[in-house]
């Protein structure tokens, strides 16, 4: 069962940029989730927020232009700043930790744009196959699926 601890040594620094995760983000148009291979998609390592607010999991709208994610539409979300219109792009998320691949469709959200140091949100979509430990007090998190 796959399981990762990836908090902080200290609750500040876990307080500071929340439970982030490293993954990779690419589309490969050949990638099925039944196969026995991961999608063929960049190497690069991108810091993830595991963002229990989120229902739909983002991908940072530069960083999906700059990996020319296919733009599938466009969907009105809600957040702090009120409701806006995101692109939609088909992508795959790694993430090696856990060695768990999320496909579909993600919304541009404006991350680098507005000081976040994070590039993707991983939202409830993906956290209903995982059971999450948030350890305030120690900077600890777990995600496990067991």
């Amino acid at each position: 069962m796959p399981s990762t601890d990836f908090g902080f040594s200290r609750w500040d620094e876990l307080f500071s940029l929340g439970p982030t995760l490293e993954v990779q983000i690419g589309y490969d148009s050949t990638y099925r989730l039944d196969a026995d291979r991961a999608p063929q998609i960049p190497i690069d390592r991108h810091p993830a927020l595991v963002d229990t607010g989120s229902a739909l999991s983002c991908i940072d709208s530069v960083l999906a232009t700059r990996l020319n994610l296919p733009a599938i539409g466009h969907q009105s979300i809600a957040g702090v700043g009120g409701v806006y219109r995101v692109d939609m792009y088909l992508a795959q998320i790694c993430i090696p930790a856990l060695e768990w691949v999320i496909h579909g469709q993600f919304a541009g959200v404006h991350l680098a744009a507005g000081g976040q140091p994070h590039r993707a949100l991983l939202g409830r979509h993906f956290l209903r196959r995982f059971r999450l430990f948030y350890d305030g007090l120690s900077g600890s998190v777990t995600l496990s699926s067991d």
